[in-house]
């Protein structure tokens, strides 16, 4: 929110012009599409087939998808076989994931839930952005990061119409 209230004070917007209202990811980038917001701000990675709907700003981060877990274990794509993996719907984690995890793959809504499931032991990973899994393992003890992939080829931007 930080970065990009920065970006919209350089443009000449004033602070109170500037409203950020929650949203379920997978809902992000048709809101933009259909006129109901003007930009849609989450770490968005710019992807072909998104850009047939929306346009993107220049990236502003590249990096990693990132497996968090309390299990040492879920360090590859194989060690995922036999687990249940979280992942935000609509996300490349979840692209990513279908294409190439070898577990069972639970969606949801966003990080949060999904990181309640993984403490509660609903699922046995969360695969997450890099930068979203920094901030989980610091915040709770028992969680690692097990696994990173690179994800350079796709870095995040702001959605515009």
């Amino acid at each position: 929110a930080e970065l990009f209230r920065d970006v919209a004070r350089r443009l000449g917007f004033k602070e109170e012009q500037v409203v950020f209202t929650g949203q379920e990811f997978s809902a992000l980038l048709p809101s933009v599409a259909n006129g109901r917001f003007d930009v849609a701000v989450a770490a968005i990675g710019t992807t072909a087939e998104r850009k047939k709907t929306v346009d993107f700003s220049d990236g502003y981060i590249a990096g990693y998808l990132s497996i968090i877990s309390a299990d040492p274990a879920l360090t590859s794509n194989e060690s995922t076989a036999g687990k249940r993996i979280g992942v935000i719907q609509g996300t490349l984690q979840e692209i990513y994931a279908e294409k190439n995890l070898k577990g069972d793959i639970v969606k949801f809504p966003d990080n949060n839930t999904a990181v309640a499931a993984l403490n509660n032991g609903t699922i046995d990973g969360h695969f997450t952005d890099y930068e979203s899994a920094k901030q989980y393992v610091e915040r709770y003890k028992n969680l690692k990061i097990t696994m990173n992939v690179p994800s350079f080829d796709a870095p995040a931007g702001f959605v515009v119409k």
